[in-house]
């Protein structure tokens, strides 16, 4: 079995993580966060996008690459899963 799906959703539950402690109010809102981060990942990853060879990509997993990939999903759920106080 190829590493690539199980460091697909390590990095996504990480960002997801950090995202939820950062800016999370509501437990309800970690699988958003996680789901966001997913996505983000694997559209980076299913792309193809490297933005140098000289970056860490265990098994072909573009670490540098698929964060800030998480990131864009996560700053989206964040902004629309905003309460207002």
């Amino acid at each position: 079995m190829s590493p690539v799906p199980v460091l697909l959703i390590m990095i996504a539950t990480f960002h997801a993580t950090i995202a939820h402690i950062w800016a999370g109010r509501v437990l309800l809102q970690l699988p958003v966060y996680w789901l966001a981060a997913f996505v983000g990942v694997v559209i980076i990853h299913a792309s193809g996008l490297a933005l140098s060879s000289a970056l860490p990509a265990p098994a072909t997993v573009h670490l540098i690459e698929t964060s800030i990939g998480a990131w864009i999903g996560l700053f989206l759920a964040i902004r629309f899963t905003k309460q207002s106080a």
